[in-house]
């Protein structure tokens, strides 16, 4: 994107047009493609992973998806579905992690700096910098939310424009300081309640965890050692070391790292995850960075051998078809509920799957 950004300034600003016939600015093409040359080696070695991983992000293409549709509905399928309501969630999001009259403020400049993007050099560099992102990333929103962050360099950039939009805006002193006040006031709140809200249960308020902007990363010191309780009580059941499946990466991710004893857990070496991720329908499909490390799946070593599948999916009434289809036999477990001050923080459904035996195709 900045590429196309210092595209845009150029032929959008006649002063600089010439650079196009100079040699720096091709000097800086052959800079950054050799800078991306190792980057580029790489994705072409395995499957392109960072360009699909991207793409699919978008919510435009789902390249996991089967290439023979399994019913006229499935064949009928474009790839993606439209959700032009999502972009009024993103909006709602920013509103809440910029502070509503921050974020007033941000939409106001983003759009005066769309009207008067060529009327000065400077509006229009800061423009061609920030503009593309935000309206790619929240064109994107239509078809899949993206995450905040993503806007973040856009908005960063046309916050320059803010003050100087402000200081031309045909409103009173008076008016202008007491909405600035406000605006400041306000956000500062925001920001303490997002970082530490336990401030408001510490008063004795209920404030449920599910308005909790930390929900995502709190809780998973106490919910690795609640499963690593699970396993331990599991592995004296069938006297033998278990391994562990996650319903997603990230979830995988989390409880390893804060999983209190490795003892427990069958890991025929430091190489292998501690947590594993379930199977893919795709022998090469490449999801993310666990597909790189050595798994269960198709391992010999992992025959014979039981499993804990953990998910955070309270609904789900069994594993995944690749995990059942996996195991001889399963079961629910255990239900695991982390609460904190008296609130529900995270939940987690335990299935026990015995006796893995592969894949059938494998078998």
């Amino acid at each position: 994107i900045q590429v196309i950004s210092i595209v845009i300034l150029l032929c959008t600003t006649a002063s600089l047009k010439l650079q196009f016939k100079r040699p720096g600015f091709y000097a800086m093409l052959g800079a950054i493609l050799l800078c991306s040359t190792p980057v580029l080696v790489w994705n072409s070695q395995n499957d392109w992973i960072t360009f699909v991983h991207l793409i699919e992000r978008t919510g435009l293409v789902d390249f996991n998806q089967p290439e023979t549709a399994k019913s006229a509905e499935a064949a009928s399928s474009s790839g993606f579905e439209w959700n032009p309501l999502d972009i009024f969630n993103y909006l709602g999001q920013h509103l809440g992690v910029y502070s509503p009259l921050f974020f007033a403020g941000l939409a106001w400049t983003t759009v005066l700096a769309w009207k008067r993007f060529r009327r000065s050099q400077e509006e229009t560099f800061i423009g061609a910098f920030g503009l593309p992102i935000v309206v790619f990333y929240f064109g994107l929103s239509v078809l899949k939310m993206g995450e905040l962050n993503w806007t973040a360099p856009g908005f960063v950039c046309l916050g320059l424009l803010l003050p100087k939009y402000w200081e031309e805006a045909n409103l009173s002193a008076a008016l202008k300081q007491r909405l600035s006040i406000a605006a400041f006031a306000l956000s500062g709140v925001l920001t303490v309640l997002a970082v530490n809200p336990e401030v408001i249960r510490s008063t004795g308020l209920t404030w449920p965890y599910s308005f909790d902007t930390k929900k995502r990363w709190s809780g998973w010191a106490t919910s690795s050692e609640h499963i690593a309780a699970q396993v331990a009580r599991f592995e004296a059941e069938i006297d033998d070391k278990p391994f562990l499946i996650a319903n997603r990466y990230q979830t995988c991710a989390a409880i390893a790292f804060y999983f209190p004893d490795e003892s427990g857990v069958m890991r025929p070496t430091p190489r292998y995850p501690l947590v594993h991720t379930i199977e893919p329908d795709d022998k090469t499909a490449r999801k993310n960075q666990f597909a790189f490390w050595p798994a269960y799946q198709r391992d010999l070593q992992f025959l014979g051998k039981s499993a804990l599948f953990l998910t955070d999916s309270l609904k789900s009434e069994s594993p995944p078809r690749n995990v059942r289809e996996a195991f001889r036999d399963w079961e629910v477990y255990s239900l695991v509920d982390i609460n904190r001050r008296g609130e529900l923080l995270r939940s987690w459904k335990v299935f026990a799957c015995y006796d893995y035996q592969g894949l059938p195709e494998e078998r």
